[in-house]
């Protein structure tokens, strides 16, 4: 008498369908998706989208392993080759990249994502930016700095002062200037770090602080016509150095020995001034001037500034100066001998 086969165990109604002799893809999961397709089909199961996209792709992939299998078949490619193809079309259907239109979504995404990257951060969040790159900043736009004539560019907006930020290096035969990266500055618009600075000036008049290259874009002109200023003013402050050592050691021979007799030399020698001068002293010396850009080579080259109006009273200084200079001609005069009348004969 023949044995009866054991009974088979149920399946688990969410065990993930095998893929049988028949399927074109041999993936277990394109496998459960036909199956629960042909359940639909005979209205034993309900389809969501995801079965549908999930076809979508095990279509692709059969089509483009069959592709694979062909080409090996005519000797375009090797058994190697089409292995080494269908792995990667493999790896395609796990990461959800095996149809066209997943591939062209996925480009769509990530080049908005990249347009975004490149898109300006908004106003609030750069003027944050800035203000942290200005106030990084140390150098400041002082007067030895500032372009006698400001240069107007194609946009309107203006140069208004330059600095090359440089350092001496001693050498064999003699020293020469250089770059002083040490003290580099930033960029305001760009964040990069600078030892040429570009002082310009907007339409709102406000002045902004950057290299060559920002320069060039703000103001529209060629880069030739800026490395053009920037030699002309490095050489111009160069000479406004060399002449400001030259008058402070003037001012240190021939100034006077206190504040009072400098408030005294300069009214004297300017009574129709109308303003108050500020007395500068070093070593013993003492000198008064009106004049910003003097005051500015003095105190470059050592000098110190007293406050505006101190030191004495403009009408007592002038006169005190004036007896000390008529004092000085007495001394410096010779002295004459006394005539004596002649003697008169004797009659």
């Amino acid at each position: 008498m023949a044995k009866l086969a054991a009974k088979k165990k149920p399946t688990k109604p969410d065990a993930p369908k095998k893929p049988t002799s028949r399927s074109k893809t041999g993936n277990a999961e394109c496998s459960q998706a036909a199956s629960n397709w042909q359940l639909s089909i005979r209205g034993k199961a309900t389809l969501n989208p995801g079965t549908y996209q999930t076809l979508a792709k095990c279509r692709a992939l059969s089509k483009s392993g069959q592709m694979a299998d062909a080409q090996g078949r005519t000797g375009k490619l090797s058994d190697q080759g089409a292995a080494a193809l269908k792995g990667r079309l493999q790896k395609r259907f796990d990461s959800g990249l095996i149809t066209q239109k997943s591939r062209q979504d996925r480009l769509e995404t990530l080049l908005k994502q990249r347009a975004d990257k490149g898109k300006a951060k908004p106003a609030q969040e750069a003027e944050t930016v800035q203000e942290r790159r200005e106030s990084s900043n140390t150098a400041k736009l002082e007067d030895k700095y500032k372009l006698k004539k400001p240069i107007t560019g194609p946009t309107g907006e203006k140069i208004v002062g330059y600095q090359w930020v440089n350092t001496t290096e001693e050498g064999m035969f003699r020293d020469r200037k250089v770059s002083d990266w040490s003290a580099a500055q930033t960029s305001v618009p760009t964040g990069r770090s600078i030892v040429h600075l570009f002082w310009v000036e907007g339409k709102d008049g406000k002045q902004t602080l950057m290299g060559r290259g920002a320069a060039q874009k703000s103001l529209g002109m060629p880069e030739s016509k800026l490395v053009t200023v920037a030699k002309r003013e490095a050489d111009r402050q160069k000479n406004a150095i060399l002449r400001g050592k030259k008058r402070s050691e003037d001012a240190e021979k021939y100034g006077e020995s206190s504040a009072k007799m400098a408030i005294g030399r300069f009214i004297t020698a300017n009574p129709n001034s109308g303003r108050t001068p500020q007395v500068a002293f070093k070593n013993g010396k003492y000198v008064a001037t009106i004049s910003d850009e003097f005051k500015g080579e003095l105190k470059d080259n050592g000098w110190s500034l007293m406050a505006p109006g101190r030191g004495t009273s403009a009408r007592s200084a002038k006169a005190e100066f004036l007896l000390k200079k008529r004092s000085e001609r007495g001394k410096l005069a010779p002295s004459k001998p006394a005539v004596q009348a002649a003697p008169q004969p004797a009659r």
